[in-house]
Formats: structure tokens, C-alpha cells, sequence
């Protein structure tokens, strides 16, 4: 697990590329945030990449075990999906600076390592989106008539559609209100029934 001061390192991290864009990531930025010396935060992290790698790996833990919980829940398949984009998105509003870390193609060029961990997330997320849509269309809430991949597809797309018109619009609409809608309509485009 993660020290107290690991903690602060990886939450100022992320508000400084938020803030800054990746060149803002420094260890001299990050001494200055925290009001500590440069040496200090070595002590923690060797360099900039393993703070990277750090604040990546925190991001990507709390989403795993999250998705998964609400995979396995007893939920129907709509709540299911209402449950993640909830979590994704209440999670986003109280942290706007992760949408920087986790879309930042900055961040992944020439970085191969990191892109591989956000592959890894994106596909377990993706495929506890798709299990989900599986069980609904077996329970027949969720039409048959196209894939599950393709709904996922769907399903992912307007979530980060959303990210992106309230990154668009500097934050000044309620993400989690306005996901909501946007997903009860896919819910309804995907539905076999009224949901």
C-alpha cells in the first residue's frame, strides 16, 4: 500500500499535469506544491515515471475493485450499469484532474509500459461492462439482436463522451446528472423492455 506521503505525492501529481499539462509533473512542481525538498520526494520515488506509474496504478486499483463489486452485485443489468457510471463519474467530479492522467496521450508516448496499464484498465473495464450487458441479455432486459460487444462499445463511448464535454466546458456542468441522462438513454436504446 501507499504511504501517507506517497498518498500527497501521487493527489498533487495529479492536479499539477491537471493543472499544467505532463511537463508540469516535475519534481521540483511537486517539492513546491507539497512545500517539501526535491530530496523528499526522492525518498518516495525514484523519478517522474514512477510517480506516473504510481498514480496510474491507484487510479486503475480503486477502479478494479470497484467494477468488479459492481459486476457481482445481485442488481438488475441496467442498475448495474448505472451503479458504474456513477462510480466513474462521481469519482471524476470529486477528482477532475484524473481525466487528465487517464486521457493524456501525452502522458503515453514513448511510454510503453504506461500505455499497457491503461490498456489493461480500459479492457477490464470493458469486459465487466460486457459481462454485465451478457447477463442482462440472457435475463432478456438488454435486446439480443446486437452484440455485446457492440453495446459495450456503445456503453464506453457515451461515458467518455461525457468526460470530455465536461472537460470541454471547464467543469461548469454536473458530470454525474448529466452521465445519468445520457445513459438512461442508451438504456433505453438498448433495452427489450421499458427500464
Amino acid at each position: 500500500m501507499y504511504t501517507e506521503r506517497q498518498l500527497e505525492i501521487i493527489h498533487t501529481g495529479i492536479k499539477l499535469i491537471a493543472e499544467k499539462g505532463l511537463q508540469g509533473l516535475t519534481i521540483k512542481n511537486l517539492s513546491n506544491a507539497i512545500g517539501i525538498s526535491e530530496p523528499a520526494i526522492y525518498r518516495h520515488y525514484k523519478n517522474k515515471k514512477e510517480i506516473l506509474v504510481n498514480i496510474i496504478d491507484f487510479f486503475s486499483g480503486s477502479t478494479e475493485s470497484n467494477i468488479t463489486r459492481i459486476a457481482q452485485s445481485d442488481s438488475s443489468s441496467f442498475d448495474k450499469l448505472r451503479q458504474a457510471f456513477e462510480f466513474q463519474f462521481s469519482r471524476l467530479q470529486k477528482n477532475p484532474a484524473l481525466i487528465s492522467v487517464i486521457s493524456s496521450e501525452e502522458i503515453y508516448q514513448g511510454e510503453d509500459y504506461l500505455k499497457e496499464k491503461i490498456r489493461d484498465i480500459t479492457l477490464l473495464v470493458a469486459g465487466k461492462l460486457e459481462e454485465i450487458v451478457k447477463e442482462g441479455q440472457v435475463k432478456k432486459e438488454i435486446r439480443d439482436d446486437v452484440p455485446s460487444s457492440q453495446i459495450t462499445i456503445i456503453i464506453m463511448g457515451a461515458m467518455r463522451m461525457m468526460m470530455m464535454k465536461w472537460q470541454l466546458f471547464e467543469q461548469k456542468i454536473n458530470l454525474v446528472e448529466e452521465g445519468s441522462k445520457i445513459l438512461e438513454n442508451v438504456l433505453m436504446l438498448i433495452s427489450r423492455k421499458e427500464c
